[in-house]
């Protein structure tokens, strides 16, 4: 009605955003999506038209928050859809690096300046939330599961008024930056204290514009935190390493050791410009064998841009008891929603089939919080839904309850089209011995304290090469540490995978 009268108007309606039990839920949706839908929509129909302009005959996509991507046309239907595309990206990394490391139990932390993005895939399949908050703001879309702390390289150190010391989750940004940077930062962060550590090196980085100074990352640790604690700067600059990598630990056991997962069974994933200057001393708290250390760490999530499937998401509320007239009724609205999840991606990838999956969200009765499970057409019934709910459940919450109603909560149906995979680099195979370019005086822990070590230029390293700790390379968008303990080895794709022992 409102389109007949003024058309010029955008309209964000609930019931097609969030077509959910809810009203706050569903309100707080649709005004987040009101509030952005003026600048996103017009910036991007902007964009896509200067690009058509200049002779761009492409489809330009982005990443909707559930870690599909979707065509332009499309943002316009719900632009608060894209309001987590940046770490959903990551998904579509994670993986093609799953590929090349042979693994798809994955759980990957991504690190950055600010933060630390912690999300995981069970066999090659990633956790989907139904909704998530934006600076305490509900949103109900679906979303990749994604626990994220303020742990980064420019996570700032400070002292409260208990005399405890504290570790984010406030950062320095990118201006003015760690104390290092040199650009008036006074605050102590992450990356000054490794710097005093010798973890990361003085001088110039990336491309030059910035350049690490060792005594103003020296000034602001002791300062701000070996002053107030009557530390010197060496243990203060330990203290807020060994308490960043505690919250990095405490962020992956949240998608994990608290949903009946033992992370030690899978590969953990050190990405992002900061994530493998961490990685392997997480990964040894956790009890993970392994860590797996793209080469192009710091662009992590816009490699997994590439990867990522063009994805729709059709749901329906389904408040029913478990039975079999229930059942009976799955087909017909399975269908429905089958029906227009193709036409939504009707024309976004030529000829490219789309593949169906349907799902059943279940509950006990009583039960706020559902469990998802394929539903395959023909072959599931009551008894083996159930026998699914319940070792799902258990699972997760480590009990059943054998007399309580199971009810349908939502019927769902997620249809994909597969992106073209990334071709698996080839490597150039080195079989002599790795040379480093350098040693540098690097603190390794309380034990073994300073030592000089071996310091590794990426480019220079090989597939087959393999390296014993503890060591730093060097790469072009991040740093690798890894400790005395560890055993490096170069894959056939250039990355590097990291044995804990």
């Amino acid at each position: 009605m409102i389109r007949a009268v003024a058309p010029q108007l955008s309209v964000s309606l609930s019931s097609r955003l969030a077509p959910i039990m809810g009203e706050y839920e569903r309100g707080s949706t649709t005004v987040i999506d009101a509030f952005i839908r003026k600048r996103v929509v017009h910036y991007l129909e902007a964009l896509g038209q200067r690009l058509r302009e200049l002779g761009f005959a492409g489809e330009v996509t982005l990443i909707h928050s559930n870690g599909g991507a979707i065509g332009l046309s499309r943002v316009s239907h719900a632009p608060v859809a894209l309001c987590l595309s940046g770490p959903a990206a990551g998904i579509g990394a994670m993986r093609y690096y799953g590929r090349l490391c042979g693994s798809d139990n994955l759980i990957c932390m991504e690190i950055g300046g600010t933060s630390c993005d912690v999300s995981m895939l069970q066999s090659g399949r990633a956790q989907i939330v139904d909704g998530f908050n934006i600076a305490g703001y509900h949103v109900s879309m679906p979303a990749i599961d994604i626990h994220t702390v303020g742990a980064g390289g420019g996570t700032i150190a400070r002292v409260d008024d208990a005399g405890l010391m504290r570790c984010g989750p406030q950062g320095a940004g990118a201006m003015p930056g760690p104390a290092a940077y040199g650009r008036g930062g006074v605050e102590a962060t992450t990356t000054d204290a490794l710097v005093v550590l010798g973890r990361m090196r003085e001088g110039p980085i990336g491309d030059g514009s910035v350049v690490i100074d060792a005594l103003k990352a020296r000034s602001a640790c002791a300062g701000r935190i070996g002053k107030p604690l009557k530390l010197d700067v060496q243990d203060a600059a330990i203290g807020m390493v060994q308490l960043l990598e505690q919250n990095l630990l405490h962020a992956v056991e949240e998608i994990s050791v608290k949903r009946g997962i033992d992370p030690a069974r899978y590969t953990l994933m050190a990405a992002g410009g900061a994530g493998p200057m961490h990685g392997a001393t997480v990964g040894r708290a956790l009890g993970c064998k392994t860590v797996y250390v793209p080469r192009h760490a710091g662009a992590f999530c816009a490699l997994g841009m590439l990867e990522s499937d063009i994805r729709h998401d059709a749901y329906r509320v389904f408040d029913a008891p478990l039975g079999e007239a229930e059942l009976a009724q799955l087909p017909q609205i399975f269908a429905e929603l089958s029906d227009g999840a193709l036409e939504e991606l009707s024309g976004e990838a030529g000829d490219a089939a789309p593949v169906l999956r349907r799902v059943v969200d279940l509950v006990y009765k009583g039960q706020m919080r559902s469990v998802q499970l394929d539903y395959h057409p023909g072959e599931d019934t009551m008894v083996t839904l159930k026998a699914r709910f319940e070792a799902d459940h258990r699972r997760l919450y480590g009990h059943i309850k054998p007399i309580t109603p199971i009810r349908f909560t939502a019927l769902r149906v997620i249809a994909t089209i597969a992106a073209p995979p990334l071709a698996v680099p080839s490597h150039p195979q080195r079989a002599t011995v790795p040379e480093p370019t350098s040693t540098r005086r690097v603190f390794l822990d309380r034990r073994r304290g300073w030592q000089e070590i071996p310091v590794y230029r990426g480019d220079d390293l090989g597939a087959g090469q393999e390296l014993q700790g503890p060591l730093i390379i060097e790469e072009r968008t991040t740093t690798l540490y890894a400790g005395p303990d560890d055993h490096v080895t170069v894959d056939d794709s250039g990355n590097y995978l990291i044995a804990l022992r």
